[in-house]
């Protein structure tokens, strides 16, 4: 591959690192300020609510001025955002810092675009999966150092996070070039719902925006409200929840990194989704059954892994190449408005029906 893509993949590592540092850490410390359940699980949404707003103006912006202010300016963000959070005395400031890291939380759909500029065909499939390998793998190590930076306090993890980032931030500027391909659009028109519908007017274009949205809302539906049944039902501490989760990261790392290029020598990228979202519903029917439950982990994880860069890859190559950053930004807009809603509406089934209706739920979405 290119060099400014191994430079790309750094970049999102670095950043996912940062993300993972303080994530499992939030929730704790909003708690020191008197949060409650319902606040934290509201400040867990706060983020994916406004990237939902954010990630198509950073995109639009990225094909306007170019991908490398946009990321670095997506990357300050963050900086800011945990920087924020050390300093917070309220939980108000917290919606605020959370608020910020979504509204410039864009690096994953700008670095996509960027992808997009140098790599064409089967290798922005394998790309944009080595991104989502960069990402898994950061928020794997994230939680462990993360865990480690704890015992010089709470706060520890999102300072080093804001130095993270804010390094990160200059690097862009310094080593990464300005993809060669990419014209920078020179028209200002501003970013409206008139420029989204002509953006996603191809009907293929917004039925796997659609199809995305869906995956992840299944996912997220999930994942919100499992470590609660592996509680109730398994009997799970949160070390052998960690340690679940931990593996879905590994699975996912795999999948993108190392399955996807393999499975792409065989099969064309539209017979490899219609498998994927096959084996992915199928996962639901083990996961709630504690001796199938890394079974089902597996055939949920590594499909998931598959489709969220297939997707993203064909989303890519039916758009207009001068509208990359924005048609990008809206599909990561879609997954976050996903990440959003799941977690509540699993709460919602979780805590007034029996919990095998949930999967059933997903098995539905799919369909």
């Amino acid at each position: 591959m290119k060099r400014e893509l191994w430079l790309i993949f750094l970049v999102i590592f670095v950043d996912s690192l940062g993300f993972g540092l303080v994530i499992p850490t939030l929730p704790f410390i909003a708690t020191k300020f008197g949060a409650s359940a319902i606040i934290i699980g509201l400040l867990m949404s706060a983020y994916p609510f406004f990237q939902f707003f954010g990630s198509p103006i950073l995109g639009k912006l990225s094909d306007r001025v170019g991908r490398k202010p946009i990321l670095s300016l997506s990357l300050l963000g963050s900086a800011i955002s945990y920087i924020l959070i050390v300093f917070s005395q309220s939980i108000a400031m917290f919606f605020v810092s959370r608020s910020i890291a979504g509204l410039t939380g864009g690096s994953i759909s700008v670095a996509q675009a960027y992808i997009t500029d140098v790599a064409q065909g089967k290798e922005r499939t394998k790309a944009i999966g080595m991104i989502g390998a960069s990402f898994g793998l950061g928020f794997i190590l994230g939680p462990l150092i993360g865990g480690l930076l704890t015992s010089y306090g709470l706060a520890m993890p999102f300072a080093f996070a804001g130095i993270l980032s804010f390094i990160n931030a200059v690097l862009i500027m310094i080593i990464v070039p300005e993809p060669k391909h990419h014209s920078v659009k020179k028209d200002k028109k501003k970013m409206n719902m008139k420029i989204i519908r002509e953006v996603i007017e191809p009907k293929i274009v917004l039925h796997l925006i659609l199809l995305l949205f869906f995956m992840s809302l299944s996912a997220s539906l999930i994942q919100g409200v499992f470590p609660l049944f592996a509680s109730d039902v398994f009997k799970w501490d949160a070390r052998f929840t960690g340690i679940f989760f931990a593996y879905i990261g590994l699975m996912l790392v795999i999948a993108q990194g190392i399955l996807l290029r393999k499975f792409l020598i065989y099969i064309t990228e539209k017979r490899l989704i219609q498998i994927s979202l096959f084996v992915l519903a199928f996962g639901f029917l083990f996961i709630y059954q504690e001796r199938f439950v890394y079974l089902g982990a597996t055939l949920i994880a590594v499909p998931f892994g598959i489709l969220i860069t297939t997707l993203q890859s064909e989303i890519s190559a039916y758009s207009d190449p001068s509208e990359q950053g924005v048609v990008l930004g809206i599909s990561q807009g879609a997954n976050s408005l996903a990440q959003a809603i799941g977690p509540a509406l699993g709460g919602f089934l979780f805590g007034n029906f029996f919990f095998k209706r949930l999967f059933i739920s997903v098995l539905y979405l799919f369909l």
